[in-house]
């Protein structure tokens, strides 16, 4: 109707366009159009300081929110996408009055092993998390940054960003393809401080093995062509060549020229392969 607009469809708007202005003071940001938006009002690229120049790193994808929305679902094929996407996904929730931006990972909902149980997520900006009839509601956690305009002065600030910043865009990238194979990092942060690494969390189903050693088959038969310039077998090399007959046994045919010019190499110097396995049980 002309003449009207929703005043919360006007504080969206401005609180997307006050996120990307202060984004700008960290990174490039390309803004997409509302004629465009398809679930991301941003693409941002750090910018990393190079003496009189800016050098342009890795890049991720931002949502943003007016602080007064503390609660984001992606339902069906809406959550699919979330899981699919390629470059990472930052969640900015803005708070007009302030001039204050808090950044958001979602690496609590799309990196868990456990993702393709659900069908819809609810992200959450404020605890707590639950599950229920197939749909989760995920807490994010703390804001992995969260500044004003006027923090964006300081030079120490900048670099603390930087830091952040690169750090959690180089454990999404990590965790891209780790997600295929449901395997995924914890990581324990705070609030404007590098994230660290720990432990593995993985999920395993003989269901999955197939498509797990495909999705693994270009990195073994790379570590295969190492064997291939033992002049004597080696334990690992015989391993491997075990590991890759058993493999085309189930249909597997990646490394079946790998283990083909292992097993001629070896031949041809006359050694001769023999496996003796020993199985033991302390009993208690």
């Amino acid at each position: 109707m002309p003449g009207r607009l929703g005043r919360n469809l006007r504080e969206g708007h401005r609180a997307e366009a006050l996120g990307v202005e202060l984004l700008r003071a960290l990174c490039a940001v390309a803004p997409v159009p509302q004629s465009e938006d398809i679930g991301f009002d941003a693409v941002a690229t750090v910018l990393r300081l190079d003496g009189r120049f800016l050098t342009a790193e890795h890049s991720f994808c931002v949502q943003t929110k007016a602080r007064s929305v503390t609660e984001i679902l992606y339902d069906g094929p809406a959550y699919s996408w979330l899981r699919s996407l390629v470059l990472p996904l930052f969640i900015a929730s803005v708070d007009l009055a302030t001039r204050e931006i808090e950044l958001y990972t979602t690496h609590n909902v799309v990196c868990r092993v456990d993702a393709e149980h659900y069908q819809s997520v609810t992200m959450r900006l404020l605890p707590p998390s639950r599950s229920e009839d197939g749909a989760l509601h995920q807490y994010l956690g703390d804001p992995i940054l969260r500044w004003v305009d006027r923090d964006t002065s300081s030079a120490s600030f900048r670099n603390l960003a930087y830091s952040v910043l690169t750090a959690w865009v180089a454990i999404e990238q990590l965790h891209q393809p780790l997600r295929s194979i449901k395997t995924t990092q914890m990581v324990q942060w705070r609030t404007n401080e590098v994230p660290t690494t720990g432990g593995t969390i993985l999920a395993g189903h003989p269901d999955d093995l197939r498509r797990d050693v495909e999705l693994a088959a270009p990195y073994l038969v790379k570590v295969g062509t190492h064997f291939l310039l033992q002049e004597t077998p080696s334990a690992e090399g015989i391993a491997f060549l075990l590991l890759a007959n058993w493999l085309q046994e189930n249909g597997i045919d990646h490394f079946k020229y790998v283990a083909q010019l292992l097993a001629l190499r070896w031949a041809s110097k006359g050694h001769e392969l023999s496996l003796k396995v020993q199985l033991t049980r302390d009993d208690v």
